[in-house]
């Protein structure tokens, strides 16, 4: 359903709600896109910036370009203060690690979970620490190109092929699971890593009589 309304949000011109769509499916690419139909270049940097590090030269560049056009018959050289991460890689702290994540979250993202699944929220995950626990594991590793493999699960289906001879197969039950289960375990392992957050302080005797105070005022004014 959320795929038909984007399909058709976007042919309609409704880029509000074909970017809304896209980010509740997941498809951030559609997002960016979105964005840079509708010339918010800045906007579609800072959302490459956290969701796809890889598309952030591009989006520098369009954004330069931009600047300059908008800027053509002053002094002023916004686009010169534009830095990209391929020039300026010292500007963009942990850019690398960043696009690792990217492909590690991509390579999930085509995992074959059912619906069923209990998957874990933005709030309980820490895709840096996931990911570092992932690759202690080896469930998932990277080649010469910075391309993430997940190893033993199963993808979602390409487009269907149609009159096929050879037997349609299913995904095993273990298979299926162990697709489901892939991001729930990384996180919980990864949250566990995390140093617990201090017990609260007992307000001081101090803080106590100021609370005091603060509650015979707010009682004898209203």
């Amino acid at each position: 359903m959320l795929s038909q309304l984007a399909a058709d949000s976007v042919a309609n011109g409704h880029h509000n709600v074909h970017f809304t769509t896209s980010l509740l499916l997941g498809d951030v690419d559609a997002c960016l896109e979105s964005l840079i139909a509708t010339d918010r270049i800045p906007e579609a940097a800072f959302f490459a910036r956290t969701h796809c590090p890889s598309q952030l030269p591009r989006i520098m560049g369009l954004w330069k370009a931009k600047a300059d056009r908008v800027q053509k018959n002053t002094t002023r050289k916004i686009g010169e203060s534009l830095a990209d991460p391929e020039r300026y890689e010292n500007l963009f702290p942990d850019y690398a690690a960043s696009l690792k994540a990217e492909s590690y979250l991509r390579e999930l993202s085509k995992l074959a979970i059912p619906a069923s699944a209990r998957a874990p929220t933005n709030a309980q995950r820490n895709v840096a620490e996931e990911l570092e626990t992932a690759m202690s594991t080896g469930a998932v590793t990277f080649d010469d190109a910075g391309q993430a493999h997940l190893r033993g699960v199963p993808r979602k289906p390409t487009a269907p092929v149609v009159n096929s001879t050879e037997p349609k197969l299913s995904p095993t039950p273990a298979a299926t699971m162990a697709a489901a289960a892939v991001a729930a375990p990384l996180a919980a392992e990864a949250a566990r890593k995390r140093t617990p957050s201090p017990p609260p302080r007992e307000p001081t005797p101090e803080q106590e009589e100021e609370n005091g105070r603060q509650v015979r005022y707010s009682l004898y004014y209203h």
